[in-house]
């Protein structure tokens, strides 16, 4: 989402859209961040004075450093993962909308940083799940050992977060008995933090808990979408899915928070792709398109 500017900026254009709603307006916010994401109301609700207040102080604590009681790992109730073409590992931003569609609206509004394609070469389809485990057994790799190693990478990463909350907690006590009042930490001083914390917990333990041999440390990460499956994946969503649930297509509206100064050519060259993408889409579902550029924010 663009680090702590990105999340900021994100209130803020929230904010001043929910101000201008008609009071007669139903409405509600989802944020969304990779995997996860975050219901303000599970339906949607008038635009009142009180329940904009309400938004307001429940966007307040969201920040790439701190998602606790905002975003949810586990939605399944909200989501209909049957939708084709992509049938698991849907990110966020298609939860979020499937979910404000389920939800009856006929209007979407989305603010993001845009997407990243995170491709493994052209070793598998990243829509085909069964391809990608068929690329693990010619490595040598069972679906059980693939399984089992996520499952020792989970179980060692929870406990680095884990070390990482206890060594912020500490550092927080120290600065209040100094007088000092809490520091809000950007995502880079987290991630150095976590790095600090990865450093004292072990990985041969957790290797040693669940059996593994030490090449299964590192496998390769399962498939993840690219901003081309993901295009068929609205496609999907705004016809069949609507028309099977008897919804209409909402207007689709985009504003992406951009870079002035992107930190390198290679980040550079994902925005203008972002840029022309959502562009792109936004025209596609009848809605409108906004980039809106800020000096610092973060592209990685």
């Amino acid at each position: 989402m663009g680090g702590i500017l990105g999340f900021r900026s994100m209130k803020d254009q929230v904010n001043k859209f929910f101000d201008e709603i008609p009071g007669g307006i139903l409405f509600n916010a989802i944020v969304f961040d990779q995997g996860k994401i975050g219901i303000f109301s599970d339906k949607m609700l008038r635009a009142t004075d009180v329940n904009k207040n309400k938004i307001e102080e429940w966007l307040k604590p969201v920040n790439q450093a701190n998602y606790t009681g905002v975003l949810k790992e586990d939605i399944n109730t909200q989501i209909d993962t049957s939708v084709p073409p992509l049938l698991k590992n849907i990110p966020g931003m298609g939860k979020a909308i499937q979910v404000a569609i389920r939800q009856g609206c006929d209007t979407l509004y989305m603010i993001s940083a845009g997407w990243e394609d995170n491709k493994m070469g052209d070793l598998f389809d990243r829509n085909n799940e069964e391809t990608y485990f068929s690329y693990l057994r010619k490595k040598g790799i069972s679906r059980k050992e693939h399984d089992l190693s996520r499952k020792f990478f989970d179980s060692w990463r929870a406990s680095v977060f884990a070390e990482r909350d206890r060594m912020v907690l500490e550092q927080d006590k120290i600065r209040s008995r100094a007088g000092l009042p809490k520091k809000i930490r950007s995502s880079e001083e987290m991630t150095q933090i976590y790095k600090l914390a990865a450093k004292k917990i072990s990985q041969d333990e957790f290797l040693k808990k669940f059996g593994l041999k030490e090449t299964l440390r590192h496998i390769p990460p399962p498939p993840r979408i690219s901003r081309e499956h993901f295009e068929k994946y609205l496609e999907e969503l705004f016809t069949r899915y609507c028309k099977n649930e008897n919804k209409k297509i909402p207007v689709f509206n985009n504003l992406l928070l951009c870079a002035k100064n992107p930190e390198s050519k290679t980040y550079a060259t994902i925005q203008k792709t972002n840029l022309k993408w959502f562009k792109k889409i936004s025209s596609r579902f009848k809605g409108k398109f906004e980039a809106l550029y800020l000096q610092e924010l973060k592209t990685q």
